[in-house]
């Protein structure tokens, strides 16, 4: 399972305002797919590790690349629909907790508490 902690370095109260400094992209998004957590229309930015992605709107965490072994033993960069890095379990906490909180503070606040519960 990926690290969580991304979640509580996003928070901003309020604002947007990190838009501006992390790279936007759209990569084999479905037409009309959803965020996992908020429900938005799915738009994802790049974070530091590579092939993975965070909802602009509330960080959820996906993986948008991964290799695969080809027969001659290379691996070859695929690139995939997004899939949430989220376990099962939590996605219907962090939806409903979205859904409450009025502050990005609160949410990651909240969000980093249920994560570290899960583990």
């Amino acid at each position: 399972m990926r690290n969580l902690e991304p979640f509580a370095l996003m928070a901003r109260e309020g604002t947007l305002n990190h838009l501006d400094q992390r790279v936007m992209m759209q990569c084999n998004i479905p037409r009309g797919e959803k965020c996992v957590v908020c429900g938005e229309p799915l738009s994802l930015g790049w974070t530091i590790v590579h092939g993975n992605a965070d909802c602009i709107y509330c960080g959820a965490p996906y993986t948008v690349l991964h290799y695969e072994k080809q027969l001659d033993g290379k691996d070859k960069l695929v690139s995939t629909s997004p899939r949430s890095d989220l376990p099962e379990q939590l996605i219907p906490k962090l939806r409903e907790l979205w859904q409450r909180v009025d502050t990005w503070n609160e949410f990651f606040r909240q969000a980093r508490l249920i994560c570290q519960e899960e583990k």
